[in-house]
C-alpha cells in the first residue's frame, strides 16, 4: 500500500527529494536573470510664461543740414526726370532715363610746348629757311649748282643747305661783283635782313684772316628758332660748335669784298 502511494507520487511528480522514487532526482531548470527595464529620459517642458513686448529699433537722428541736402538731391533728381519725360513726350518718343546732375569736371589738357617763332611771311629772313622757301624768294639755282651748294641771282649768293628735313639754309655767302667792294654799312644792312627774326646779338669779336689779309669782324647771335631747324642727318647731329645749338655768326671779311652768315661757330 505504501509502495503504491510512493509510485503514484512519483508518477504525478509530487515528491522532489533525491531517491524517493527509487531513481535519480530530476535536474532543476535554471531561472533566467530578470530582464532590465529600459532607461527612459524624462524631459521637463516649462510652462510658457507671459509674452514680453519687443521694442522697435530707434531710428538714427539726422542733422537738419543732412536732411535738407537729401531733400535737395531728391528734388533735383525728380525735376530732371520730369524734364526728360516732358521732352520725350513733346518729341513723340519714350522718356530716356536721366541721371542726377553731378559735379562738373573741367578737363586739364596738357600745356603744349611753345613753338619757336618762324620767319615772317613774305620777304625777309634767310638762314634756316627751307630750300623751297629760299628759292621762292631768290629764284632757281644757277649753273654749276649741286643739291647742297647752289648759286643764286647770277652768283650774288652762294648758299649751302643742310641735307636733312626740308633742307634748310645752312650758310649764305654774299659776294661783290668783280672789281667792286661792299661798304661795311651795306654789308651790315644786308646781313641783318637775312637773320632769323628772333636772333639776339651776343658778342662782337675780331678774328684773324686765315690767308693773312685784314682781320675779319664777327658778330655772334643766338636764335631759339634756329636751334630746332636742323634735324640729324645720316652723319649725325648738326655741328653747332662749342657754343651749342642756336649759335650763328655774321662775318664781315676784312678785304671788303664779301660777308657770310652761317649756323654754328666756328662755321662747319
Amino acid at each position: 500500500m505504501i509502495r503504491r502511494v510512493r509510485d503514484l507520487t512519483c508518477a504525478v511528480g509530487l515528491s522532489l527529494s533525491l531517491g524517493a522514487c527509487g531513481g535519480a532526482a530530476p535536474r532543476a531548470t535554471p531561472t533566467p536573470p530578470p530582464t532590465p527595464l529600459p532607461t527612459v529620459a524624462i524631459v521637463v517642458i516649462p510652462r510658457p510664461g507671459p509674452l514680453r513686448p519687443v521694442r522697435p529699433p530707434t531710428p538714427p537722428t539726422l542733422e537738419p543740414d543732412a536732411v535738407a541736402t537729401d531733400l535737395a538731391v531728391v528734388q533735383v533728381t525728380r525735376t530732371a526726370a520730369a524734364a526728360a519725360r516732358a521732352t520725350a513726350i513733346a518729341g513723340g518718343g519714350a522718356a530716356a532715363p536721366t541721371e542726377a546732375p553731378g559735379p562738373s569736371r573741367v578737363p586739364n589738357p596738357a600745356t603744349p610746348e611753345p613753338s619757336p617763332p618762324g620767319p615772317p611771311a613774305g620777304a625777309g629772313g634767310g638762314l634756316g629757311l627751307a630750300q623751297a622757301a629760299w628759292e621762292q624768294q631768290h629764284g632757281a639755282p644757277g649753273p654749276g649748282s649741286t643739291a647742297t651748294l647752289a648759286l643764286y641771282e647770277q652768283g650774288l649768293y652762294l648758299v649751302s643747305f643742310w641735307s636733312a628735313g626740308d633742307t634748310p639754309v645752312q650758310s649764305i655767302v654774299r659776294q661783290a661783283p668783280p672789281g667792286l667792294q661792299l661798304p661795311l654799312a651795306t654789308a651790315e644792312r644786308e646781313g641783318a635782313s637775312l637773320l632769323p627774326p628772333d636772333a639776339q646779338r651776343q658778342q662782337t669779336r675780331t678774328d684773324p684772316d686765315p690767308s693773312g689779309g685784314p682781320a675779319n669782324t664777327v658778330v655772334l647771335y643766338h636764335s631759339l628758332w634756329l636751334s630746332r631747324r636742323y634735324l640729324p642727318d645720316a652723319a649725325g647731329p648738326f655741328p653747332w660748335g662749342p657754343r651749342g645749338p642756336g649759335t650763328l655768326a655774321l662775318t664781315y671779311y676784312g678785304d671788303g669784298r664779301s660777308w657770310s652768315l652761317s649756323a654754328g661757330y666756328p662755321a662747319p
